[in-house]
């Protein structure tokens, strides 16, 4: 994406396109048509796959639209903000460099005032050449008042001028879940790893004192029985204890309860909570927090249950 002063052959110093910056970025765009930035970066960890999966025709059948949307995308939030940015600047600065344009040809003038001055004392003593010298002089100081508000009148005109310029596309990458269960795998054990930090690192901000009871080992430690029903035990100031579930998506969607869970959060009603952390495979996770989720989440459930996003930010404690 480039960001361009645009000509305006009426004026001189502006009558050729200038690039003033290029950008090299990235766009995502899931199922669902949402469209985000994402680091360039990712394009190189994905992994070259084999065929097209069923699931990947429909978003393929509407690729060209979705690139259209996405165009749109880049030229309204990225470029709007890259031509947002420039302009600004140059209106920022605009009376200093109008200051330091003026006084640079108000020297010229200046200069040539005096030299004006001298020759017209000549020409008043009948030294016939001073008085075609003073008429030169004239020509040059209409000149240089002239070049002076053509100047002032481009560097007003520049800020107009800049806009975004045309989206090249590099490259196009489907990205679809692995069909490898052991990557997949590995992949949920890492977004619920990033989750329990999010999930622990905000107790111990609000001088909690946490411990993992995630596993059978470890809740016999804390003594609990060996599949308490939740993730974190948090001891916090005032005597507060809350059981924490948690729960991580990489980026957004449904989040599964279990009927053990479910059972614990039912009767561990005053102390149990669900923290689920979205956008856990960005740089930026976000953390949703629920108190009392059994009846903040619809009581009825049996067995497991699927909870959209929507539902839990409704029921999150606001900070």
């Amino acid at each position: 994406m480039t960001v361009e002063r645009q000509a305006d052959p009426s004026l001189h110093a502006l009558a050729r396109l200038e690039e003033r910056e290029a950008r090299l970025f990235a766009l995502r765009q899931d199922q669902e048509g949402r469209i985000g930035p994402c680091a360039v970066e990712h394009l190189l960890l994905l992994r070259g796959g084999k065929g097209l999966p069923p699931a990947g025709i429909p978003f393929v059948a509407g690729a060209e639209a979705r690139l259209a949307r996405a165009e749109g995308y880049a030229r309204v939030e990225i470029a709007g903000a890259l031509v947002a940015v420039q302009r600004q600047a140059l209106l920022d600065t605009q009376p200093e460099r109008e200051d330091f344009l003026r006084c640079g040809y108000d020297y010229q003038l200046a200069e040539l005032a005096a030299a004006r001055t001298r020759h017209n004392a000549k020409a008043r003593e009948g030294d016939p050449r001073a008085r075609g010298e003073v008429t030169r002089l004239k020509g040059r100081q209409a000149a240089v008042e002239a070049h002076r508000e053509e100047a002032l009148a481009a560097l007003r005109r520049e800020p107009e001028l800049i806009a975004s310029g045309p989206v090249a596309w590099l490259a196009h990458a489907l990205v679809v879940p692995s069909a490898d269960p052991e990557e997949r795998q590995r992949f949920d054990a890492a977004v619920e790893a990033i989750a329990v930090r999010v999930a622990w690192a905000h107790e111990v901000a609000d001088g909690a004192v946490v411990r993992d009871v995630s596993t059978p080992e470890l809740a016999r430690a804390a003594g609990l029985g060996d599949h308490p029903g939740f993730d974190l035990l948090s001891n916090r100031p005032g005597g507060e204890e809350r059981a924490i579930e948690v729960k991580g998506r990489a980026t957004s969607g449904q989040v599964e309860i279990t009927d053990n869970e479910w059972a614990r959060a039912c009767t561990s009603a005053g102390k149990y909570w669900l923290y689920v952390v979205y956008d856990c495979a960005t740089p930026h996770p976000r953390l949703a927090r629920v108190k009392d989720p059994f009846r903040r989440l619809i009581a009825q459930a049996k067995g497991s249950m699927l909870i959209g996003v929507e539902l839990v930010l409704m029921a999150a404690e606001q900070e």
